[in-house]
């Protein structure tokens, strides 16, 4: 089953993801801050991590940074979303190996065929 950890320190932001993906067959897992995202990806290998930019004790993009150098999930796919709707934070974030950016509020159906394409670039 594919497992989609989702990482936003708002309450609501994690509700949002997981009313859009909680039609779809995926095991959703949580996180509140950077360090749980990191401590959770290691635990759990997700098939993908759904994590927001702006974050306390560390942002998005020092955790993709740090995942991308960690030798057992450096090659998880990485959605991040932002209300940052800038071309720097997008150009940030990708260099520092995220898959795809998306900005807030987030469509159901982008996020939707963003996630499915991403999996099937992977082959899940």
């Amino acid at each position: 089953m594919t497992t989609i950890l989702v990482v936003d320190d708002s309450l609501i932001g994690r509700h949002v993801v997981e009313a859009m993906l909680s039609s779809l067959s995926y095991n959703l897992e949580f996180a509140v801050d950077g360090q749980e995202a990191l401590d959770k990806a290691i635990e759990l290998k997700p098939t993908l991590i759904i994590l927001d930019i702006m974050m306390p004790k560390i942002d998005g993009i020092e955790v993709t940074k740090l995942i991308r150098k960690h030798e057992v999930i450096s090659e998880t796919p990485i959605i991040i979303f932002t209300a940052l709707d800038d071309k720097d934070t997008k150009n940030r974030a990708l260099k520092a190996g995220a898959n795809s950016v998306l900005v807030k509020p987030i469509r159901k159906t982008l996020l939707k065929e963003t996630i499915e394409a991403i999996l099937d670039t992977k082959g899940n």
